[in-house]
């Protein structure tokens, strides 16, 4: 029994330390992002979304992009916890990368995340306060009404 309680224990505190250090990665990141006075303010813009996963909670989704105002370029951090998924502990997985803007045929604006040092890469209308998950031809399917990100109110 005391075998048991250590184990949990152990991995309580690994879960806390995964998290400290993707914050603190997080913020490493985030000083190294140059900024140009010319191209306006820093904006930091965070959507989230709860989507169907491997358990009845579904996997909350969130992505914070941070770009200047007038930039056509930024970073991303793609958060997706999976409530209970750890051995009844929440797991939180982090892909963090370069957001580029661009628009479709339809003069839509769309987002481009380029995942770091990888060749994987999504999609994203922004439209009204949200951001739609797009196929790789950067079109809508008809699943992309279950991939929609509501941005989040600043508090």
């Amino acid at each position: 029994m005391l075998l048991v309680v250590l184990a949990a224990t152990f991995a309580a505190c690994q879960n806390k330390k995964a998290d400290a250090k993707a914050h603190a990665d997080s913020v490493a990141t985030d000083s190294t992002q140059k900024v140009d006075p010319t191209l306006g303010a820093m904006q930091t813009r965070d959507f989230t979304a709860t989507l169907a996963g491997p358990t009845s909670a579904g996997v909350i989704n969130e992505i914070v992009v941070k770009k200047q105002e007038k930039a056509t370029q930024g970073t991303y951090e793609w958060l997706k916890t999976y409530p209970k998924g750890n051995n009844g502990s929440d797991m939180t997985t982090r892909q963090k990368g370069i957001v580029k803007d661009t628009t479709d045929t339809k003069g839509k604006k769309i987002w481009v995340l380029h995942k770091g040092d990888s060749e994987t890469v999504n999609y994203f209308e922004v439209h009204d306060g949200k951001i739609i998950q797009l196929d790789p031809s950067m079109k809508k399917t008809s699943e992309s009404k279950n991939f929609v990100f509501k941005e989040k109110k600043a508090k």
